[in-house]
Formats: structure tokens, C-alpha cells, sequence
């Protein structure tokens, strides 16, 4: 009887290995082929960096023209 129990808990304990290697690899699978998506969009050529240029430059302000700060300092004498 005890070798018996003792075969079923091995068979058990082998299971539930199997199971969390299995969701284990699952996962990581997952991972992989999310992070290897996220690399394949931010290289293409109509990736991120298109639309963040555009965004940027939406919200930035273009920098002062030099030929007002000559025409200030033109003044000045």
C-alpha cells in the first residue's frame, strides 16, 4: 500500500512539474513574440518615429528669428 501511495504522489508531484513548465514556456512564448512586434514596429519606416516627429512638432514653438535680434540690436546704436 505505501509503495503504491508512493507512486501516485510521484505521478502528482510529475503533473503538476509538467503543468507549471508548460505555462511557464507559455508565457515566455508570449513575451517573445511581443517584444520581437514591438522591435519590428519601432524599426519600420512608418514606425513611431514618423508620427512622433509630427506630434512634436506640434507642440513645440519655432525658435526666434536671428533677424529680429539684429534688428534689436540695430537699434540700440
Amino acid at each position: 500500500m505505501a509503495r503504491v501511495t508512493r507512486l501516485l504522489t510521484h505521478a502528482a508531484r510529475a503533473r503538476s512539474w509538467y503543468v507549471r513548465r508548460m505555462a511557464r514556456q507559455k508565457l515566455a512564448s508570449r513575451v517573445q513574440r511581443v517584444t520581437v512586434a514591438w522591435e519590428r514596429w519601432v524599426a519600420h519606416p512608418r514606425g513611431p518615429r514618423l508620427w512622433l516627429q509630427v506630434l512634436r512638432s506640434a507642440f513645440t514653438r519655432p525658435l526666434p528669428q536671428a533677424e529680429g535680434l539684429e534688428e534689436a540690436s540695430n537699434a540700440r546704436r
